[in-house]
């Protein structure tokens, strides 16, 4: 599941139980039509992040303990920082939507049941959220300003 700063569901790819998060082809599939800053757990690190670089997609992960430490910008240490976000939207489409129910007794009724789950996290009142990031630039003085631009001249 894909969702975005403000909760609200991007993507759902529904596999079966058996296929692993991180699996190349499910990564593939699920940000065909995704561009942008996709932010993953630990997991999510694979051989075919040069692929989706170059689909325009920007993988942030937490770093493993056997590797070296990524410096990343100022905005996306703030929304890697918030990664729990997807955990929580999950655990609302669990606990609320009663997705978590595994014996259904035909195909037709486990589709139901998802989308009208779908539907209603849709419709929750308040959404799991991060706030926009805002980068603080302080602004420059006046003297300081002044000094750039006889510098500059």
């Amino acid at each position: 599941m894909i969702i975005n700063h403000l909760g609200q569901i991007v993507d759902i790819f529904i596999s079966t139980g058996n296929m692993a998060d991180n699996n190349k082809d499910l990564l593939r599939k699920i940000t065909e039509n995704f561009w942008g800053l996709l932010i993953g757990d630990k997991g999510y690190i694979t051989s075919i992040n040069h692929q989706l670089e170059n689909n325009g997609i920007h993988l942030v992960t937490k770093v493993r303990k056997n590797m070296t430490p990524v410096k990343y910008a100022p905005r996306v240490e703030y929304y890697k920082k918030h990664r729990g976000l997807v955990e929580t939207s999950i655990g609302l489409l669990k606990n609320k939507a009663n997705i978590q129910h595994t014996r259904h007794r035909s195909t037709i009724n486990f589709e139901v049941n998802i989308w009208a789950a779908m539907i209603a996290y849709s419709y929750n009142d308040k959404l799991p959220s991060i706030k926009t990031f805002k980068q603080n630039i302080k602004p420059l003085s006046p003297i300081h300003n002044q000094m750039q631009i006889s510098i500059a001249a």
